[in-house]
């Protein structure tokens, strides 16, 4: 199996599974040290996995797509063929709907297996780019596939969906490292229906500093970014409307 793996037929191949291997420790290890990697990095990329993109006999985008700041589809729209080529093809391979961190891994995962299972079966002797271009097309049919699967049955969005500005004056608690302004920081909070949200925070007022473990109330959005104060009555009754959101000052 050694043989196999470091063969330089298989090097492009047997590189991707390495990698698949680290990404999956580093996943593993942020859920266990209360980080999540994987929903991090989507927030990082400004990729909204509540509402993703939806491809069914067309393009029915149903809550909006918003990359950067860039294209945007307002709820309900209906534009079916009118999408960018390139909104498609994230649509298409469930990115929005599923953790990009995820769907990478899917893809090394089917292009390094299908990638050796080529060479070996033509006994090593195609050219490796020439094996790698099917390995690649596999790799994206897997990554389709699978990640319907995951988005269907892991990230599923039902009935108890939220959207970003629900979270709105919950509370949520620092789980990685101290946030001041400046300096976002992860926080995890549930929602009414009791699922465990991550976001990414930093405090409302400059002179905040909140650690790991501290109690925070969410009370502004910019994007995938919260501002949060001290969880704490007078804190809040010491804040005048402006900064405060909609969404907080209407539940007040």
């Amino acid at each position: 199996m050694k043989e196999v793996l470091l063969s330089a037929a298989n090097l492009p191949f047997t590189v991707a599974l390495a990698v698949l291997g680290g990404l999956a420790l580093l996943e593993i290890l942020s859920w266990v040290v209360g980080f999540a990697l994987s929903h991090t990095l989507d927030a990082a990329l400004n990729i909204d996995l509540d509402h993703g993109i939806n491809i069914d006999h067309g393009i029915d985008i149903d809550h909006g797509v918003d990359l950067d700041h860039g294209a945007h589809i307002d709820h309900g729209a209906d534009v079916h063929g009118e999408a960018p080529m390139a909104i498609q093809i994230l649509g298409w391979l469930h990115v929005g709907a599923v953790p990009v961190l995820i769907l990478f891994m899917i893809f090394l995962a089917m292009f390094g297996i299908s990638g050796i299972a080529i060479q070996e079966l033509t006994g090593r002797s195609l050219n490796v780019w020439i094996a790698a271009m099917p390995a690649f097309a596999i790799g994206l049919i897997g990554m389709r596939s699978l990640g319907g699967f995951a988005r269907k049955h892991v990230f599923r969005e039902d009935t108890s969906a939220v959207s970003h500005d629900s979270m709105i004056g919950l509370p949520a608690i620092i789980t990685l490292g101290a946030t001041r302004k400046g300096t976002p920081s992860q926080a995890k909070l549930k929602d009414k229906f009791g699922q465990t949200h991550y976001v990414l925070v930093e405090p409302l007022r400059e002179e905040d500093v909140f650690e790991a473990g501290e109690t925070i109330l969410l009370v502004q959005r910019d994007g995938h970014k919260y501002y949060a104060i001290e969880n704490s009555v007078d804190t809040l009754l010491s804040l005048g409307p402006e900064d405060l959101s909609a969404e907080i000052r209407q539940k007040a």
